[in-house]
């Protein structure tokens, strides 16, 4: 398998920065700078590469962990996750390195309004 480069470091917004960065709504305060997962399950919007992001990530978990670990280092304080249990299982197996650096709300759909 190729080499993956997506743990390399950006070098545009120190983490002091990146973290503060949120949206006040109502009550909430929302990180403006989120970690996706649609790489982490192959996603079709990635054309050819999405057969190696299936291979890389959902077949192998660690590595999403790796990702997780890196984006808490570089100050991400959020995440859109996506309703999978490799995704789940590797935010589990983050442990305490990530305990409270990750924001996440459970989605309530009995607090939705039915119109």
């Amino acid at each position: 398998m190729r080499h993956c480069s997506l743990l390399a470091r950006p070098k545009i917004v120190p983490r002091s920065l990146l973290s503060k960065l949120q949206i006040q709504m109502g009550k909430a305060r929302i990180p403006r700078v989120l970690l996706g997962t649609s790489p982490f399950i192959g996603a079709g919007q990635f054309g050819r590469r999405a057969a190696f992001y299936y291979n890389y990530f959902y077949e192998n978990p660690k590595n999403i962990v790796k990702i997780i670990h890196k984006a808490v280092d570089l100050g991400v304080t959020g995440v859109q996750a996506l309703p999978f249990r490799p995704i789940f299982g590797a935010f589990k197996g983050c442990g305490e390195r990530t305990e409270g650096q990750i924001n996440h709300r459970r989605h309530d759909r009995s607090r939705r309004s039915h119109e």
